[in-house]
C-alpha cells in the first residue's frame, strides 16, 4: 500500500507551483536570477483569509503573510524540496521559510511560505 492511499485527497484542492532558482551568468560578470519549474502538485493552503491578497501597511508596501502549504510527502522526498525554492499559489510567490523536521511521520509535509513585499 503506498502513502497515496492514505491521504484526504479532497483536502488538496489547489495547485501549487514550485520552482528553483538556476542562477544564470551574464555576459558583465554579474549573475541573475533563473527560477525553473521543479513540479507542481496539489495542495492544501491553510492561513487567516487565504484566499485574499497580503494587508496593506503603512505607504501601501504588502506586509509579509505566513501561509502553511501541505503536500504529500512522498512528492517532497522525490523532489527535496529545500529553503531555497519557493512556490508561486494563484499569482502569488511563496518564499520558503521554513520546512519542520518531521520526519516523515506523517503523509502531508507542512511547508512554511511567506509571501509579501518584505519577505525577500
Amino acid at each position: 500500500m503506498t502513502i497515496r492511499a492514505h491521504v484526504n485527497a479532497p483536502r488538496l484542492d489547489t495547485r501549487v507551483r514550485w520552482e528553483r532558482n538556476f542562477p544564470l551568468d551574464t555576459p558583465s560578470g554579474g549573475r541573475v536570477a533563473d527560477w525553473r519549474l521543479l513540479f507542481e502538485s496539489a495542495a492544501a493552503v491553510d492561513g487567516a483569509k487565504a484566499s485574499g491578497p497580503e494587508p496593506l501597511a503603512d505607504g501601501g508596501i504588502r506586509t509579509p503573510r505566513d501561509y502553511t502549504v501541505w503536500i504529500r510527502a512522498d512528492i517532497f522526498t522525490r523532489f527535496a524540496l529545500t529553503p531555497l525554492d519557493r512556490g508561486v499559489w494563484k499569482g502569488r510567490i511563496l518564499n520558503i521559510a521554513d520546512i519542520p523536521d518531521q520526519g516523515l511521520r506523517g503523509r502531508l509535509i507542512a511547508v512554511i511560505c511567506r509571501a509579501g513585499m518584505n519577505a525577500g
